[in-house]
């Protein structure tokens, strides 16, 4: 059984005013509580009610309102209203607190605020407020950010509006983040019917590494004079780049604290360094690039800037971008960490240049006897077909010999290591009054050894651009006097360490030369991201993972690697990260072939096929890796990036196949 009541509004001229109405259900037992008042779908209000079967007795009254709690705890990413004494960007942020009990009331002040947090724009309050509503009402409260000023009235930093259904029961709560309107940035908040015990708070910034790769720039802006004093025409600059980073265009720019070296008096530096550093972010981080003049004298010109967008659709950037504010390119590598193409290994180098021996004279002494004051200067390059990457380094000059003993030594960052990494000494002499002259260079492939040279070993002088010296090509007879080719003789040692190879299998161990023997080849798969992928009927995204399957030769069927090559689902997108690596043994070398089956997860039963990709693999280009297409049903249904490295295992090594050229022969 149930009773309605209507409750109306009496008027003296006219018909009375409906202004809701409420069902009670009458039971066995007395029902007492306030109901809200309904006219069509919508409640305004509430009536307290006591209803049951025969005779009762008129129970205490109920409150006519109910407690809501709002825990104000912290905001991000605010805009800059003021500059501190230091010049940094900053605020004085802090929340005021309104209400009203729907969108056509006007806002009511709660006369609330949180306090105010000084020289900041990621303010943590942890502060609880306690609100009243009626029984049966919503409510909606506004949470405005303002920045506090001494003088003049405070500076809106954006709101927010959180509503609070009128049958929302007690304990329920919302929390999280909120995007501020009239603003920029977000504020975290917990809203409901109190009590409810106060969630964690989220953190108010993510950890997010980033790296970055600067090899060179072209074509930039000449910002120096020549040194007419000693003779040297011509405009130039002595460039480095500096980077910065801000987690959204409404951020201040916070410097990373890690800039290049200086490249003296060049517009087509090469640096070949990277930098790996940390940015509070989340989905969008933005990196800036500024290159800038350095000037002994003056402030450092700036001759220009690139800002480089990162995000999950698309993590990294890579190549040749122009300057904004000014002229020429820079090339680039910049990503959040483990995003992309798997850079090439880098390492530590170390160079001991010893001696040089019956160097070619190019001056004459005071005494008319043939001389020089030679001293070397060092660069490097990952293959032949790119620029050679100068060391700032140069020796000291040995005055007034052929034979210059140097016994020094240099070490050397962040080399790119490969089987074509190759190394350039240039010996020059040194004048006063004019350009200095080349007397010879050397050129050396250290390929797959991790030493060249010693304290026994010499190498031949050749004039620049001659030929490259392979490291079997060792000069030892010094009864040489110089011929058309001959410049004289080096001895150095040139230590390059081997990289490091990722393999979960084995532990990496020394990757050793000729003749080596294989036990096993192991195949390291990495699958990165996939876009455009097509989502399942009626449905705008997907939830999508991926399965494993290895063909070891043509005609065979493919294999299921098992659930331990599965991932993890990624939900509500089309391009998901998956940032998966792992590695098994393969048997069959011919033929070789990854299949990778993208599915969408589903809650109720079977998965959704979302379309395959096969990733053929033979002893070309090693590792494979790049976009693949993914086809379902004869159709195209999106892209997933991939990378396969095929491995070689013996006993005490893991040697890539693409680094040993004798692989082939032993397999």
């Amino acid at each position: 059984m149930a009773i309605m009541f209507k409750v109306f509004d009496h008027d003296d001229v006219g018909s009375d005013d409906h202004l809701g109405s409420a069902i009670v259900p009458v039971k066995d037992t007395m029902v007492h509580n306030w109901f809200p008042l309904t006219v069509g779908d919508k409640s305004y209000g509430g009536v307290q009610i006591a209803a049951g079967f025969g005779g009762i007795a008129c129970p205490a009254k109920i409150p006519p309102f109910r407690k809501v709690q709002l825990n104000v705890e912290s905001a991000r990413h605010l805009p800059a209203k003021d500059r501190n004494l230091a010049g940094r960007a900053k605020s004085d942020p802090y929340v005021t607190l309104s209400w009203r009990s729907s969108e056509t009331q006007p806002w009511v002040d709660a006369q609330a605020s949180t306090s105010v947090m000084k020289d900041t724009l990621k303010p943590v309050w942890h502060e609880q407020f306690v609100l009243s509503i009626g029984i049966g009402e919503s409510m909606q409260v506004k949470l405005h950010v303002f920045d506090k000023d001494t003088v003049g009235a405070d500076d809106s930093l954006g709101y927010t509006i959180l509503s609070l259904p009128s049958n929302a029961e007690v304990g329920s709560y919302q929390h999280g983040w909120c995007e501020l309107e009239g603003g920029s940035g977000s504020i975290q908040a917990a809203f409901g019917l109190a009590p409810f015990a106060a969630p964690t708070p989220l953190p108010v910034s993510v950890t997010v590494p980033v790296q970055v790769d600067i090899e060179r720039a072209r074509g930039i802006v000449a910002a120096d004079a020549g040194n007419l004093f000693v003779g040297k025409k011509g405009r130039s600059s002595d460039p480095y780049v500096r980077i910065f980073w801000r987690s959204d265009d409404n951020c201040p720019w916070e410097d990373s604290g890690f800039k290049t070296t200086v490249k003296v008096k060049t517009l087509t530096p090469k640096w070949g360094e990277c930098f790996t550093f940390d940015c509070e972010g989340g989905a969008h981080i933005q990196v800036k690039l500024e290159l800038y003049d350095h000037d002994k004298l003056t402030s450092d010109d700036c001759l220009g800037y690139i800002i480089y967008e990162l995000n999950d659709a698309m993590p990294y950037s890579k190549g040749w971008h122009s300057f904004k504010g000014g002229t020429g390119e820079l090339d680039a590598f910049v990503r959040i960490a483990g995003c992309g193409p798997a850079p090439l290994p880098r390492v530590n180098a170390k160079v001991t240049l010893t001696s040089g021996h019956d160097l070619l004279p190019t001056d004459t002494d005071l005494l008319g006897r043939k001389s020089a004051d030679p001293y070397v200067t060092i660069a490097w390059r990952p293959n032949a077909e790119s620029p050679w990457v100068d060391v700032l380094y140069k020796s000291e000059v040995a005055a007034n010999t052929l034979d210059p003993v140097w016994n020094e030594t240099v070490d050397i960052p962040n080399v790119v290591r490969t089987d074509e990494t190759a190394f350039k000494f240039t010996v020059y002499d040194s004048d006063l009054l004019s350009k200095d002259d080349v007397i010879g260079e050397l050129v050396l492939l250290p390929g797959w050894e991790a030493t060249v040279g010693g304290d026994t070993t010499q190498f031949e002088l050749l004039p620049p651009g001659l030929h490259e010296t392979n490291v079997t090509q060792v000069a030892v007879d010094l009864l040489d006097k110089h011929d058309e080719g001959n410049r004289g003789y080096l001895r150095l040692t040139l230590a390059l360490p081997l990289p490091a190879l990722p393999s979960p299998d084995v532990a990496p161990g020394v990757i050793c030369g000729h003749g080596a023997e294989i036990e096993r080849i192991a195949a390291h798969v990495a699958v990165h991201r996939a876009r455009g992928l097509t989502p399942p009927e009626g449905r705008e995204r997907a939830d999508p993972f991926f399965r494993l399957h290895w063909r070891g030769t043509v005609g065979e069927n493919f294999e299921d690697l098992g659930p331990e090559y599965e991932s993890r689902f990624i939900a509500n997108t089309v391009a998901p990260q998956f940032k998966y690596n792992g590695s098994f043994e393969v048997e069959q070398l011919k033929g070789m072939a990854l299949l990778v089956e993208l599915f969408s997860f589903s809650y109720e039963g079977k998965d959704h096929f979302l379309g395959e990709c096969v990733v053929e693999i033979g002893f070309g280009v090693h590792p494979v890796t790049g976009w693949f297409p993914v086809t379902l049903a004869g159709r195209s249904a999106g892209e997933v990036e991939v990378t396969v490295s095929l491995l070689a295992v013996g006993a005490g090594f893991v040697l890539p196949t693409e680094a040993a050229p004798w692989f082939l022969d032993a397999v």
